[in-house]
């Protein structure tokens, strides 16, 4: 016996039992019904002052004359033991009484026990309740529900009735027929069947005098091995004539019933009227819900006033309209149980019985229709006043129509002279209409071919930007500058056009550069942090400490520095700048107090350069006359050291990153390496160049640049004493800075600045140009820091790069203009191609979380790691030591991670606990298949890859037979509806979201897409790439990425199936992809254990 078992005590308000006993009820529930119209709020137990033992009665009549919406009763703790038998759960509750799940210790079994509140006192409950005990005791049929036992217990100092009944495992006869009909093994014939089971009870119980009156599909069960079972007799009514009169007063002028099932006749108060027959009523609207599904009457959300008067006055409607094969007996034994009159309806059960059997054997039943007339006759008879009026009616509508005839004849004359008028009217509106028809036949042409002609337009337009991509993308590194203003063409590239291939290409050569006015004349020098943080800029203005991010100045101080470029030096977190002024003072700007202090120099000739010790009070000077002096600033003998380099100024100090040596250059081209500790030289070198004006250093003085005030840069190997590289003809000022450390020159990474150009080099090879003053313009913003308006930006001289900066933490580059200008910009080019390296030789899948900010990397051992894209961080969340994932899947809110391995099953992650490696196990109904938001997704033993495709509702799997496969998922397994083919070697597949197609790869590098529903082979996209291992589709499926075994990333634009982009990964072998949900990242996986991440759009924007 399910929940649903002996439904008199749900609470359910489409089920609720009502009755009203006498005239009092009624006039209670008007009282109360006036009072709550008129806003006032009154307790039942003050209406029913006068009269206690009415008040649950009341509260009935009120839940079922309201639906059950106003008044409810407050729900009992359940009991642990009644009597004898153990309480296991609730499993319904009602007006007066609950039913639990219960065990008796012996005989040892489960039992339904009904136990009555203890606020149902009245003396008329407790009847009923007795009734119900004697009726199911009495009624001994194999389809009535059999009881066991009944009494009274004290529970809490109250006395309390029980029964107890027999267990039934079943279902209701509703739920038991659909769950039929959905295995596919149900038909009518089995449905009459089990009517007929019912029908037997119920006429057994019919011929022992006894009326159920609440015949309904909660109270019709089917057990477990398919049998009718009769249960809630609570309000049955025993016939006069009956063996059981002396309870029969019990049951008089009651109203009772489940009203979308009651009968026109329990409607009324006599209760003389309600018969066999309202049984049959009953049963005849549970008959017609199994066969059709529906009640034959809409009475949701309706009164009970207005449910009475639908059920009396209203004809149910047909079966057959909806199920044709209901028409003929089947519908005419369904109507004649639903006749508004009882005499009209089989007088007997055993009647019905004999129809249904005729009708299950195949001979002709005794029912039969009404006819139209006596239909008629009938309906007068049930509204006479409507009757009445509708014959009056009928005489006004005769009289006037002999009136109209008389008055037609008179027109006739006068029709008969515009009879030919008339005519003429009609040929020439035909001609008319002939003619408007070809003129609409004329414009739908048009239209199909202005559409066709657009489309086409289209198409062309499409493949022109695709072909113009690839060309482009074979450019991107050489020449950026050419390809932004070919993609910035908007004939080329429209907007319709500018997907997420543009936008990769246009984010790859276009750097996040940033200008602003940092003086109002020519910049003399300009400094970074080592975290790009802070920019220092020096001018005829002054020393100035800029925000990189917000572009704020902080400090402003009005000294000149001196004329070497050096003559600056900012700390590693900008927080203080050592600088020698251009009367020759050597000084230290404490930024974040904004105080300047003069410091000693240790000479007494003109200070060159500075340069500080990070974490300490000391810092070293370089003077002109080629002396480099370290001192402390809080010492009372400040010098610590000088040692002579040279007898020409010192144009060049630097320290390595150990923080333990200092290089030095002089511009006769002296250079040596000391220990910062005895300034005695480590190593020394001679650079051939005669006069030097600037010099820079690697982090581990490995290597050092030297520049000519015009023309010539080298760069020098200092440990071999060496030339490595010369540029010559750079124009004024150049300068070559490192931006990397290493001990290879092919590694070593090089910034070059002259003849209006800021480069970068990897070694002796050019990689890209980042800055041409001839090409760029980038826009000034206005800066409220400065005194007075801020210049406006200018093409030509101003915008030549005067000196440049690089920050020794982050890819920032500070370059100086001539105008007064300063640029910020990165140093990496293929900012929208990052690199993330993970520990693992090989991946074999990734995934993003919905909102795009975390993604899940499975390796290729069967460990499991998350990336964080706020934090850049990577975390392992589940680790294995041999094995491998099959699956990785985030739910729709991002709050978990979902993991098939072989070895232990489903896993899930929740992402917002503590710790995110607390796994917990998730049972897939045994099966290779785990859920995600209700849809089942994943690869299952028949599959290598299952995926769920939401718009089509369907499943898209590539089967380890070499086929694809759509299907539905029925009851938490996956059906296939169709098969078809696929190339050996098949690997890969994705969906295009909203496109009613999905795309499949593998080992001969093609791409094979197909339509969803109905399966269907669409075409083949040949590649030279060779083998696929990964394929993914934007979220607006107007891209699909496709990864190749060789490394090679190819986007195709599926509006025309075309190649608009072909990148280099620099993977060893791609093995999956992934973009994320908003569609401006595209993770690519390889086998060297790299992710590459595309990006098309500058952080910034995203902010």
């Amino acid at each position: 016996m399910d929940d649903a078992t002996h439904d008199d005590a749900s609470d359910d308000k489409s089920s609720t039992d009502t009755w009203v006993d006498d005239q009092r009820i009624y006039r209670l529930f008007s009282e109360w019904n006036a009072l709550r119209a008129g806003g006032q709020n009154v307790s039942l137990e003050e209406l029913c002052r006068d009269a206690p033992e009415l008040i649950e009665p009341l509260r009935s009549c009120i839940a079922a004359m309201t639906d059950g919406e106003v008044v409810s009763r407050p729900r009992g703790e359940v009991p642990s033991q009644v009597g004898s038998y153990k309480v296991l759960r609730q499993i319904a509750r009602g007006g007066s009484s609950s039913i639990y799940e219960a065990e008796s210790s012996f005989p040892r079994r489960r039992v339904a026990l009904k136990l009555l509140d203890a606020s149902s006192s009245s003396p008329r409950i407790r009847s009923r309740f007795e009734l119900e005990v004697r009726l199911l005791s009495a009624l001994q049929h194999p389809g009535i529900v059999k009881v066991f036992d009944a009494g009274r217990v004290e529970m809490n100092g109250e006395e309390r009735a029980f029964f107890t009944m027999e267990w039934i495992d079943g279902h209701g006869v509703g739920d038991y027929v659909r769950a039929q009909c959905k295995k596919g093994d149900w038909s009518t014939k089995k449905t009459v069947e089990l009517l007929m089971g019912f029908c037997d009870a119920l006429c057994y119980a019919h011929q022992s005098g006894v009326i159920h009156r609440d015949l309904k599909p909660a109270n019709m069960l089917v057990d477990s091995e398919g049998r009718p079972r009769l249960i809630d007799f609570g309000i049955a009514r025993v016939q006069p004539h009956s063996d059981m009169t002396i309870v029969a007063g019990l049951t008089s002028r009651t109203l009772v019933g489940t009203r979308p099932y009651m009968s026109p006749e329990q409607f009324d108060e006599d209760p003389s009227a309600v018969d066999a027959r309202s049984d049959i009523y009953g049963l005849g609207v549970v008959f017609y819900e199994l066969l059709t599904g529906k009640l034959p009457y809409d009475v949701r959300k309706r009164s009970f006033v207005q449910v009475a008067e639908v059920i009396r006055e209203t004809p149910p409607v047909l079966p057959s309209t909806f199920d044709r094969s209901l028409r003929g007996d089947l519908e005419t034994i369904v109507l004649t149980m639903l006749a508004k009159e009882p005499s009209e309806r089989y007088a007997t059960m055993q009647d019905l019985i004999a129809d249904l059997r005729r009708y299950s054997q195949g001979f002709p039943v005794h029912a039969k229709r009404p006819t139209a007339l006596v239909t008629f006759r009938r309906w007068c008879s049930r509204h006479p006043r409507a009757a009445r009026l509708s014959a009056a009616a009928v005489l006004s509508l005769v009289s006037l129509s002999i009136i109209a005839l008389w008055m037609a004849s008179s027109a006739a004359r006068r029709s008969d002279l515009l009879t030919t008028s008339n005519i003429n009217l009609k040929i020439a509106k035909q001609r008319v209409e002939h003619q408007l028809e070809k003129i609409q036949r004329n414009e739908s042409e048009l239209r199909r071919s202005t559409l066709a002609l657009q489309d086409s337009s289209d198409r062309m337009l499409r493949s022109n930007a695709n072909s113009t991509l690839l060309r482009l993308s074979t450019l991107a590194e050489r020449l950026p500058q050419e390809v932004q203003r070919k993609l910035d063409d908007e004939e080329t590239f429209p907007a319709s056009v500018r997907g997420f291939g543009w936008s990769l290409l246009n984010r790859m050569t276009r750097p996040d550069y940033r200008r602003f006015a940092a003086d109002g004349g020519e910049l003399t020098h300009v400094g970074l942090s080592a975290d790009g943080k802070r920019v220092v800029s020096g001018g005829l203005a002054g020393i100035r400490v800029w925000d990189s991010g917000s572009l704020e100045c902080l400090v402003h101080k009005k000294i000149v520095l001196a004329g070497n470029s050096q003559a600056l030096d900012v700390s590693p977190t900008g927080d203080v700048v050592w600088f020698v002024s251009g009367n020759q003072k050597v000084s230290r700007l404490d930024v974040d107090q904004a105080t300047v202090q003069d410091l000693p120099t240790g000479t007494q000739h003109k200070c060159t350069v500075i340069c500080g010790v990070p974490g300490t009070d000391r810092y070293l000077v370089g003077d002109a006359q080629g002396s480099l002096a370290l001192l402390a600033a809080s010492e009372d003998q400040p010098l610590l050291w000088v040692h002579d380099v040279s007898d020409q100024p010192i144009i060049s100090i630097a320290l390595n990153e150990a923080g333990d040596n200092v290089g030095v250059v002089a511009s006769d081209g002296k250079v040596e390496v000391l220990s910062l500790v005895s300034g005695q030289p480590v190593h020394r070198a001679q650079v051939g160049l005669d006069a030097a004006v600037h010099a820079s250093w690697d982090a581990g003085l490995h290597w050092v640049s030297v520049s000519e005030r015009t023309a010539n840069t080298v760069l020098w190997d200092v440990r071999r004493d060496k030339l490595m590289k010369r540029w010559n003809y750079l124009g004024v000022s150049p300068q070559l800075l490192m931006s990397s450390a290493s001990v290879s020159l092919s590694e070593l990474k090089l910034i070059l600045s002259g003849r209006g150009r800021v480069s970068r080099w990897a070694g002796r090879e050019r990689e890209s140009v980042l800055y041409d003053a001839w090409q760029f313009n980038v826009s000034v913003p206005s800066l409220e820091s400065l005194n007075g308006d801020a210049p406006e930006a200018s093409n030509g001289v101003d915008d030549e790069p005067r000196m440049i900066a690089v920050a020794d933490d982050v890819p920032l580059l500070a370059c100086a203009l001539r105008g007064g200008d300063i640029l910020l910009m990165p140093t990496e080019t293929q900012a929208a191609a990052r690199l993330l390296q993970t520990p693992y030789a090989a991946i074999s899948g990734v995934c993003f979380s919905p909102d795009g900010k975390k993604l899940a990397v499975s390796g290729g051992g069967g460990n499991i790691d998350l990336y964080d894209f706020d934090t850049q961080t990577m975390r392992t969340v589940f680790e294995q030591s041999r094995g491998s994932v099959f699956r990785l899947r985030f739910d729709s809110q991002g709050r978990s991670l979902f993991a098939l391995v072989p070895k232990n099953g489903l896993l899930e992650f929740p992402l917002q606990a503590d710790n995110v490696s607390k796994q917990q196990s998730v049972d897939p109904k045994q099966r290779d298949f785990f859920l995600a938001d209700q849809d089942i997704v994943g690869t299952c033993n028949a599959f290598q890859i299952l995926e769920w495709d939401d718009a089509q509702r369907v499943t898209v799997g590539l089967a380890r037979d070499a086929m694809v496969a759509v299907g539905t998922v029925d009851d938490g397994d996956c059906v296939t509806s169709a098969r078809l083919p696929c190339p050996v070697g098949t690997r890969c597949l994705a969906i295009l979201p909203g496109k009613n197609q999905f795309v499949t790869g593998g080992g001969n590098g093609a791409i094979d897409v197909w339509q969803t529903v109905p399966l269907k082979h669409l075409k083949r996209l040949g590649s030279a790439e060779g083998r696929i291992g990964g394929l993914a589709a934007s979220p607006d499926g107007l891209v699909v990425a496709s990864g190749h075994f060789g490394g090679s990333l190819l986007l195709w634009d599926t509006t025309i199936w075309q190649p608009q982009l072909i990148l280099d990964t620099g993977l060893e072998a791609v093995r999956s992809a992934a973009f994320s949900p908003a569609g401006d990242r595209l993770a690519i996986a390889g086998g060297s254990g790299q992710i590459r991440m595309y990006e098309t759009q500058h952080e910034a924007s995203k902010d």
